[in-house]
């Protein structure tokens, strides 16, 4: 990242989307392999590299599946942008291709890198699922009933509840759930809820029957929260789900 002179991004935002042209051209690689119209960095032989070109930016993309202890990790295919510089022919010492390394061990994902990569994916699932849980919110609020989305093989639900008083109850729940962190993860899904409003149904507040093998959590959705759940769903266009 300081080769290209770009600061590390914090944690919710991916490496791969950094506002860099070099990144953004290296997302191409794929393509480019699938079509065979990839160009290989030809001084480079330890490992295969992969030429990316912008502007007066050079760089390296090589495939990590070619070592199977990534596997469990990159599944079938990933690509890893591990070399950077510029393109400076008149000045040898600094430029990419005559500063390129004879060995490119050090230059492939270290420890560091994959703590990071394992915190983006945690980040970016716990996103999805509060977005799943705000979505199926709105839905219910509108069609009066619950929504659910699957979590690996757990089923989870939300139904959203207005009582005769006008008070606006808000409900989750799940079949094969054990997991205490994801319940967490779910229960923050609204930015005026705290952990500590919500309580276990049947003895709460939504007065929902809970089903054998399910846990249900219920807690007040406040008006603010309400509001929100509206122009998120304006901003995602969820009406046009609803026919």
């Amino acid at each position: 990242m300081e080769v290209l002179g770009v600061k590390r991004p914090t944690i919710d935002i991916s490496l791969d989307v950094v506002d860099h042209p070099l990144v953004a051209k290296a997302q191409k690689i794929p393509d480019l392999v699938e079509s065979n119209d990839a160009e290989p960095i030809l001084s480079l032989h330890d490992r295969r590299w992969l030429k990316v070109k912008a502007g007066e930016f050079r760089g390296g993309v090589t495939v990590l599946d070619a070592n199977p202890s990534w596997a469990h990790v990159c599944g079938n295919s990933s690509f890893w942008l591990g070399l950077a510089g510029k393109r400076q022919s008149d000045t040898p010492s600094k430029d990419f291709y005559a500063s390129l390394p004879a060995k490119t061990a050090d230059y492939l994902p270290q420890d560091k890198d994959w703590k990071r990569w394992y915190a983006e994916q945690a980040f970016a699932a716990k996103s999805i699922m509060q977005k799943m849980v705000r979505k199926c919110a709105w839905l219910s609020l509108n069609m009066s009933k619950a929504f659910c989305f699957e979590i690996g093989d757990a089923l989870v639900w939300v139904q959203i509840r207005m009582m005769d008083s006008g008070i606006v109850y808000i409900a989750i729940g799940a079949h094969g759930l054990a997991d205490a962190k994801t319940y967490a993860i779910l229960m923050t899904s609204f930015p005026g809820v705290a952990s500590n409003d919500w309580l276990p149904e049947p003895d709460g507040v939504a007065e929902i029957e809970v089903q054998s093998g399910e846990m249900v959590f219920s807690a007040i959705l406040d008006p603010s929260d309400q509001s929100l759940l509206m122009d998120e769903a304006d901003e995602n266009e969820w009406a046009l789900e609803l026919g």
